[in-house]
Formats: structure tokens, sequence, C-alpha cells
């Protein structure tokens, strides 16, 4: 499973806006619709749903991170929610001890998370694919250990406290903000993509022998990769600190890293429509699956969850995105097409 989702083909990754005046405007269609669902649907919901989609636009935020580390380079990682503790934890102490205001507090907290992003990209340059995941893994177990467990961070029964400002107080309001935070994010790595660095990444991610031969510092990519993979995470542990006021050590487990990974494959590691689906799907599908008839209580919500991936993934490997990507396409097909037979007469009289 991590192996297909990790193997994208070059053009999985090319999300750059179409070239074709329909096709663009198809796409900005599209997009402004999506927009305006999730700015005014879930605060029509009934709390518990409203609170389930405010906690996925932040673990959207958390999957875009792994778009990057993985869609865009080709780097395992598990470690992705210990990242997301170490933003969390530390805006915290900026906000509770030093007073810094909350809105400073995100991006601090995302910067805090860039040298230990970089310190776990040591064993990639070692290893690669399972090993590097397992080796990740123990790094985000030993964050939570040693770091979210401490005295000093609540000692794994409570938390740090992470008080938002008034403006911010009401769970709408706060909820714009994710979206707003999510969707700058987003727009930042499109832009990255396209850019110099961005595609020496990819070159990393397709082959590292002939990145090497042209002059690229392999070390410098990856250690770069994840240092930018762990500032998204740490921002996307902020953000969901804040829903709840507050950065506890149970929603940083090492365990959470293996859920992202797996609805970022679901969602489509090869852009970042992706991220927002696999975020949605992370905290949406466990509460709706809990509800079919024949799942009952919810003790078979992980069965079914599972066999829904395995299918996904025999249907549509490259994640859900691209089949949305792929609808988009044939809807700008067929409305060429519509239009090109309504102004055919027009152009035989002529």
């Amino acid at each position: 499973m991590i192996r297909i989702g990790w193997r994208l083909p070059p053009t999985a990754l090319a999300t750059a806006a179409p070239r074709d005046p329909l096709d663009r405007a198809v796409r900005v269609g599209l997009l402004s619709l999506t927009a305006l669902l999730l700015l005014t649907l879930p605060p029509r919901q009934n709390p518990e749903v409203f609170y389930l989609m405010s906690a996925g636009i932040a673990y959207g935020i958390a999957v875009l991170s792994l778009v990057v580390l993985v869609g865009l380079v080709g780097q395992f990682s598990l470690a992705q929610a210990g990242f997301m503790g170490v933003g969390a934890f530390a805006a915290a102490h900026l906000v509770t001890d030093a007073h810094v205001p909350f809105l400073l507090a995100v991006p601090l907290g995302g910067l805090a998370a860039v040298p230990v992003g970089m310190l776990a990209a040591i064993p990639a340059l070692r290893v690669r694919g399972v090993l590097l995941a397992v080796v990740t893994l123990s790094f985000g177990q030993a964050l939570d250990t040693l770091f979210f467990q401490a005295k000093t961070n609540g000692g794994g029964l409570g938390g740090v406290a992470l008080a938002r400002p008034d403006v911010l107080a009401s769970d709408v309001h706060y909820y714009w903000f994710e979206l707003a935070v999510l969707g700058g994010l987003c727009a930042f790595v499109c832009m990255f993509r396209t850019r110099k660095t961005g595609r020496v990444l990819a070159a990393v991610r397709e082959s590292e022998p002939a990145a090497l031969a042209v002059g690229i510092n392999l070390v410098r990519a990856k250690v770069a990769a994840f240092g930018l993979s762990a500032f998204i995470a740490g921002v996307a542990g902020v953000v969901y600190a804040g829903i709840n006021q507050s950065a506890a050590a149970g929603d940083y487990t090492a365990f959470k890293s293996i859920g992202l990974l797996a609805v970022a494959v679901i969602g489509g590691l090869g852009s970042a429509a992706g991220a927002v689906i696999g975020g949605l799907l992370n905290t949406l599908a466990p509460y709706y699956i809990a509800r079919l008839p024949l799942v009952g209580s919810g003790d078979l919500t992980g069965v079914v969850f599972g066999a829904g991936l395995v299918l996904q993934m025999v249907v549509a490997p490259q994640g859900i995105a691209s089949q949305v990507l792929e609808a988009e396409r044939m809807l700008a097909l067929q409305l060429r097409v519509r239009w090109q037979n309504q102004n055919r007469p027009l152009e035989a009289i002529g």
C-alpha cells in the first residue's frame, strides 16, 4: 500500500493551472464551489460534526506536510504527529508562559518543529522505504516519551493551555481561520513545486543517482524537505491544539502518524487537494462508518475503514484527488465539445 502511494508517476505531481482557458475556468469554478461549501456548510451542522470538520481541517494541514515529503520527495515519515506535537507544545508555552500573541505563536510553533524535522532527516541519508518509515516511527515515539510526557507538558495526564484571542474565541471564527491557514499553505506548496527548489526535490524523488549526477546535493535536499514538512506539520499541531485550547500529549502519539499516512494515501499524495480530502476523511469517515446499520456500535469501524482503504487502492491507487482531477478534465472536455457543436453551423455559414 505504502509503496503504491510513494511511487507516483511524474505527472501525478503536476498540478499547475491548466493552459486552456476553458480548463482553467472549470478548475476555478470547482475550487470556488468547494471553498464556498467549506465556508458555509460546516457551521450549519450539529456540534459534533462541526467539531470533526474543524479537526479535519487541522489534519488536512498535517497531511499536506506528507504531500511535500512523500509525494514530492519520496521520503517516508511516520513522525508527523511528533512534529505536530512539538509545534503545539512550543506554541502553548509561548502563549501561556511568554504571553506571545496566538497569531504569532502559530508560525513560531511551526519553526520550532523545523530543527526536529531536520534531525529526523539524518536516517533518510542512509535508508529508504519501509526502513525509513520504521526509524521515523521510533523517532516519533521517542518524542512522545521524552518530550510530550514531560512534567512541564502536563506529564501525559493533562496538557498546556493554549488560549485563543478574542477575535477567534468563536468556534466558527476559528474554523474560518483554520481554512485560511490551510488555503495559504496549499497555495504555497503548489507554487513551491513549480519553483527551482521544488523541481530539485522532485528530481530526487524520481532518481537519486540521476539527481546526484547533475550536481544536486542529496543531503541538502532531503534535510530541506524534512524541515519544510516539519514546519507545516508543526503549524498543523498548533492549529489542532487551538480547537480545544490545549496541547495534550494524547493528541500527538506515534500511532496518529500511521493514520495520517493512511488517509494521505487515500486522499492522494500527489496534490494539495488530496491533503484536504485526507484530513476530512481522518475525522468524518470513522464517524459515519460507525453509524452504518451493519457496523452498529462502531467496533467494526476499523475493519470497514481498512477494507475501504484496500478497495480504494485497487480502484484508484493515486488517490481520490486524482479521480476528482480526472472528472474535472472530462467535464471540461464535454463542455468544449458541446461548445464546438453549437458553433459549427455558424462557422459553416461563414
